[in-house]
């Protein structure tokens, strides 16, 4: 929101799939929640997620532009925007919070940043920030229970490697209770945010001081290959009618209406499920966000697991890509699987067209990841109505957009 973040060759088909997850799948609310613990590994059973695949095929010519560069000091005339899926440094039910060392995991991924560090970097933030939590929306229960508390020092972890833009609204925003037995976890996160803003040029949002800062959206301008590039971003989770002082179902068309009327060069929407349950209206507002309102790019996450990636068109015929799901990223509360994603958006800096995607594929274990270069890029559960092409220089896949005539 603006008032609290004010700047600041297809592969082979996998052989296996390591899921060491879960049973639970709860309805997310008092007492339980979706997601389980780093004992069991949170996590999706694979196979299809409901999705709304478009039928219009939007797959360019794969030799009109080549992969660009993992490294974004190699790219040239492009606005790179990435994001990577749920995220956090917290085991469950861990109060005070453990020590910040989100840094030190990405830099064991990737020392040198090059696969999630773009002009923006998204972040699906899946945790309350803060250091202590007196009371859990409900007391641990083995696989029916759990509840997420990481440092803001984490978070400025994640800012230093690269990430500028963090989403904050999901299931687990809402894991503690304030001091007046209310589930206003917000109380703890957005002070823990403002505390670490200083000095930022980041954007966060989900979360909020007030109910109208629901539904406002963070804007920020970054400077990006010599130029000015306004940006407008929102978070929200499809999990909850409304949630408190978090931006939840009700409030997603009036945030989206609103970062329709931001003056900015790119909007950007960050979507989380309760999981499967929800995750075929998540891809649906996904879709509506491109089509009605203009959106460029939608990261979404929830089920634990990549779902698939779609181009949209907007009113003018402009395209926007939806990343349905990212998966997950690197959170010691999550299970042991293979199908996860880091999201790439490349837009043209001068006519900020959306011109190619990527999809790097990778594999958790809870605060460990790995690149994932045996993944099945032609895999059902992954492409929509694009069709992603090998390029080992980038550990994974690119597209290039149709352009419309």
């Amino acid at each position: 929101m603006a008032l609290l973040a004010r700047s600041s060759s297809v592969c082979s088909v996998l052989a296996f799939f390591l899921f060491a997850c879960g049973t639970a799948e709860g309805v997310e609310g008092e007492g339980v929640s979706s997601e389980t613990s780093e004992d069991e590994g949170e996590g999706e059973e694979p196979g299809t997620i409901e999705s709304p695949v478009i039928s219009q095929n939007e797959t360019g010519d794969p030799g009109a532009l080549e992969a660009q560069p993992l490294d974004v000091g190699d790219v040239r005339g492009f606005i790179d925007v990435r994001g990577v899926g749920d995220s956090a440094w917290s085991g469950t039910h861990e109060s005070p919070a453990r020590a910040a060392e989100f840094g030190k995991a990405l830099t064991s991924f990737d020392r040198t940043g090059t696969s999630y560090r773009g002009h923006l970097s998204f972040i699906n933030w899946e945790t309350v920030v803060g250091t202590t939590c007196s009371r859990w929306h409900a007391p641990y229960s083995r696989g029916k229970s759990y509840a997420f508390l990481s440092r803001p020092e984490a978070l400025t972890q994640a800012y230093d490697a690269g990430f500028n833009l963090v989403g904050l609204s999901n299931n687990h925003s809402r894991d503690c209770y304030d001091d007046e037995g209310e589930i206003r976890s917000s109380k703890i996160s957005v002070p823990a945010m403002e505390s670490v803003s200083a000095g930022k040029n980041w954007l966060w949002h989900g979360v909020s001081a007030t109910e109208a800062g629901e539904k406002e959206v963070a804007l920020g301008t970054f400077q990006i290959g010599g130029k000015s590039v306004k940006v407008a971003f929102g978070s929200g989770y499809t999990g909850r009618p409304t949630c408190p002082l978090a931006t939840c179902k009700n409030e997603l068309d009036p945030l989206m209406r609103a970062l329709a009327a931001a003056d900015a060069d790119l909007r950007i929407l960050s979507l989380h499920s309760v999981g499967k349950t929800d995750q075929l209206e998540l891809a649906r507002l996904g879709v509506r966000f491109v089509e009605e309102f203009g959106g460029d790019v939608v990261y979404g996450s929830g089920p634990h697991v990549w779902s698939r990636v779609q181009i949209a068109r907007k009113k003018n015929g402009k395209p926007g890509v939806v990343f349905e799901s990212l998966g997950n990223f690197i959170h010691p509360g999550v299970g042991t699987q293979a199908r996860n994603i880091i999201g790439r958006a490349l837009f043209d800096e001068k006519t900020l067209e959306l011109k190619q995607v990527q999809v790097i594929p990778v594999a958790g274990a809870g605060a460990s990841l790995r690149f994932n270069t045996s993944a099945n890029l032609a895999d059902p559960t992954l492409v929509g109505n694009i069709r992603f092409t090998g390029a080992a220089a980038i550990k994974g896949g690119y597209v290039n957009v149709r352009q419309a005539p």
